[in-house]
């Protein structure tokens, strides 16, 4: 059961490796819950696969709950909307005074080139910060079994 100061998705492992798990998730946008989901956009799902540990033994296709601490998540956000928004029009500010719109424009995008960079070269450590945990989804996989044994019985 998801605690609530966490972020959590269902999820499937995907691949079982030596000190983490290889996570598949599907998030799906606000709209893809609605009753009228088929008339809007159909491709308002998507599948990603994450690392994350487990303090359970999972196996592979295990059903999962994926946890992330909500403060990460906001943290991300500030990481990789905030400071961006904040440099790049800062420096929009700043030159649109001493050049033209377009100079200014495209030194402000390319202000952050070096922004991002510096991000992917603390890829490592940013890794160590944001942990993903897996939670065994025992309520799903009672279910799922559950299910089996009504078709095995021909109950459906």
């Amino acid at each position: 059961m998801p605690k609530k100061d966490t972020i959590s998705h269902d999820g499937q492992v995907v691949e079982v490796l030596q000190d983490k798990y290889k996570i598949k998730i599907i998030t799906k946008s606000a709209c893809s819950s609605c009753h009228a989901k088929g008339v809007c956009n159909p491709s308002d799902q998507a599948e990603k696969i994450i690392d994350a540990v487990s303090v359970h033994k999972l196996e592979l296709y295990d059903s999962v709950v994926v946890e992330l601490e909500e403060r990460l998540g906001w943290k991300a956000l500030f990481y990789g909307i905030i400071i961006p928004f904040v440099i790049m029009v800062s420096i929009l500010f700043f030159l649109s005074t001493r050049t033209n719109e377009l100079s200014s424009a495209l030194f402000a995008l390319g202000s952050l080139i070096p922004y991002y960079f510096t991000i992917f070269l603390l890829r490592e450590r940013i890794e160590k910060e944001f942990i993903f945990t897996a939670i065994k989804d025992t309520k799903r996989l009672n279910k799922l079994n559950l299910t089996q044994v009504d078709t095995q019985f021909g109950l459906e």
